[in-house]
């Protein structure tokens, strides 16, 4: 799980908010509200959304919480990592934010996934 995250406010401008994206070579981010509980997230696929209301309305004003999904899948942090790799098999998503009483406190990836999968047959296998 990653627990260093990059997050966008609701009210952060698109155009900003895909800087940072592209600047960090990430796919998403979470965006969170002034308590910092999970609000929704955005992704590369989100963004592709903005470029073609800006080629249409040239709207570059919009703020993040105008393209974000807000039904966003989530595991709680006590969640087992079989479990979670389970749901993300399932799934289109290949990240969900994990959650501990409503608050945001990371995001696990596939590769995160892998990553664990990777240690735990190293240490078998020495």
């Amino acid at each position: 799980m990653t627990t260093d995250l990059i997050c966008f406010p609701l009210d952060m401008n698109i155009m900003e908010a895909i800087s940072i994206l592209i600047d960090n070579e990430i796919s998403g981010a979470p965006v969170v509200d002034a308590s910092g509980n999970l609000a929704g997230i955005i992704t590369e696929r989100d963004c592709i959304v903005v470029a073609v209301q800006v080629g249409y309305f040239e709207d570059f004003a919009r703020s993040v919480k105008h393209f974000m999904v807000r039904n966003v899948e989530t595991v709680q942090v006590e969640d087992n990592l079989l479990d979670i790799a389970q749901k993300l098999m399932q799934s289109s998503f290949r990240r969900f934010p994990v959650i501990d009483d409503e608050k945001l406190v990371g995001l696990i990836t596939r590769r995160d996934i892998l990553r664990a999968i990777s240690q735990r047959t190293e240490r078998i296998f020495r």
